[in-house]
């Protein structure tokens, strides 16, 4: 079992940073608006047996966050809107998106994730819990709710990285290292999440977008003479605090011109192996590049079994 540590070691982090029109009246009603949306639309019961696996995932990000210098047990609070629904039924309400899981942070704070794949065959409870992970890792991420006037709107941001509808592939990419992370170095500690482990550290979101940000960290590893985890640490605080640590190292040792590009990146960009060794071309990411190219010519899927390394395990 996890060794128990002081949380008063650890700065307690708020849950919500408030921006704009931070009337009292204003927070109180972006409270009263998630307390008052019930959960009501829950289709699927997972067995009683995930239900511990996801308690569990959630000790572990707390364990997580102890690692980095923080106590995240404020954010982990709002880790109980889950909606377990069919693939069909998810795109009928985002017909846009073939996705594992999707959080909606402006629709009541909640985690929708399809039980089938696109074949309508059950999915592996590693994979959901693989995906589900991803999703709780976005929303103890920084938060910043910006208010706006008199009617209590609001808009509310996932990370310290995505910065309203900036840094989309970096922001996606790192939370899905930190998945990687997290599932790789703590999830063997505890007896029902080491049971999905080998499964769901073998399934990767966004592998190309991953492949980047896992190259962009090793350029970086080499020109400070930094470990890897070392410069991973601060792209992990940034995703906690919203600080700018990493792309502050981007900047400096790499190019400001890169760091101004990639907060340009939209969606369909994480997905886009060839912009992505565009851009490790551009900025000598060399071991990226060849890598890239050499599944491009393949026409392979990206490959990460270097990523294995995350977390000690």
């Amino acid at each position: 079992m996890l060794r128990q540590m002081a949380k008063d070691a650890y700065p307690a982090l708020e849950y919500f940073h408030f921006k704009g029109d931070t009337t009292e009246v204003n927070i109180a009603g972006f409270f009263q608006f998630i307390r008052s949306h019930p959960l009501f639309d829950q289709t699927f019961v997972p067995p009683p047996q995930f239900s511990d696996v996801i308690a569990h995932m959630k000790e572990l990000i707390q364990a997580f966050g102890r690692s980095v210098g923080f106590d995240l047990s404020k954010r982990i609070a709002y880790l109980d809107r889950i909606v377990f629904v069919s693939r069909r039924d998810l795109q009928k309400m985002l017909p846009s998106q073939n996705t594992r899981a999707f959080f909606r942070q402006n629709d009541n704070f909640k985690i929708y994730v399809p039980i089938d794949d696109e074949h309508g065959v059950n999915r592996d409870w590693s994979s959901v819990a693989h995906s589900l992970n991803h999703e709780f890792i976005h929303c103890v991420s920084y938060q910043e709710v910006h208010l706006y006037g008199q009617d209590k709107s609001f808009k509310t941001v996932k990370s310290g990285m995505r910065r309203l509808d900036r840094f989309f592939l970096l922001n996606e990419a790192l939370c899905e290292l930190t998945n990687l992370y997290i599932i790789n170095r703590f999830w063997p500690n505890l007896v029902s999440t080491k049971s999905l482990w080998v499964s769901a550290i073998s399934e990767i979101s966004i592998p190309e977008g991953v492949s980047f940000l896992n190259g962009l960290i090793e350029k970086l590893s080499d020109e400070m003479k930094l470990g890897y985890d070392d410069i991973l640490t601060l792209a992990h605080t940034d995703l906690l605090v919203g600080s700018d640590q990493f792309l502050d190292l981007c900047r400096r040792k790499i190019s400001e011109a890169m760091v101004d590009e990639l907060s340009e990146t939209r969606p369909s960009d994480k997905y886009d192996a060839k912009y992505l060794l565009g851009l490790a071309g551009k900025y000598r990411l060399v071991s990226l590049e060849e890598r890239l190219k050499q599944d491009i010519i393949n026409g392979t899927e990206v490959d990460l079994t270097m990523l294995r390394k995350i977390g000690h395990v």
